[in-house]
């Protein structure tokens, strides 16, 4: 065999495995996507909670996560994983804007002054049902996620059709 014909063969051999590859790690992706996002809705009215407590002067509990300057660290470092992870996945699309609103929502959140804690109060419905919205979006992304057979794709529904 002439070297350019075994370089063809063995990209042959590779495409599939390469495509099922990629379509798992998209998979994996949305799903780690989808899981640090419901701790963002979990970690939002907990870090508003926070500031109005220690804009009230009350006691807050030392263990990690629970001092206000973890929590922001936090939301920060989540929000910037869910941007990341659905830019990569699906760059332009309306999810992933959705995401960079809510990343500047948190930013705004995390920066603000302890006395606008009643603002965040309002707003933090807001943040949570965008949230929710793009959870279901993701959840209807990974359902209809795509699996690859002998280089094609094929829908979930139309590989169970086809058995």
């Amino acid at each position: 065999m002439f070297p350019r014909q075994k370089m063809m063969t063995i990209t042959l051999l590779l495409v599939p495995f390469s495509s099922l590859f990629c379509n798992a790690q998209d998979r994996t992706t949305l799903q780690e996507v989808d899981e640090t996002l419901r701790l963002i809705v979990r970690l939002i009215p907990r870090h508003v909670e926070m500031m109005k407590r220690v804009d009230e002067g009350l006691q807050l509990a030392q263990d990690g996560i629970d001092t206000f300057d973890g929590s922001q660290r936090t939301l920060r470092e989540k929000i910037i994983f869910v941007v990341d992870g659905l830019v990569a996945w699906c760059r332009n699309s309306e999810i992933a804007d959705n995401a960079q609103d809510l990343m500047n929502w948190i930013y705004e959140l995390t920066s603000a002054p302890l006395s606008m804690h009643a603002y965040y109060m309002r707003t933090e419905e807001d943040m949570l049902e965008m949230a929710i919205k793009m959870l279901h979006t993701i959840d209807g992304m990974i359902t209809r996620s795509t699996i690859c057979s002998r280089s094609t794709q094929t829908s979930r529904r139309d590989e169970e059709s086809l058995k």
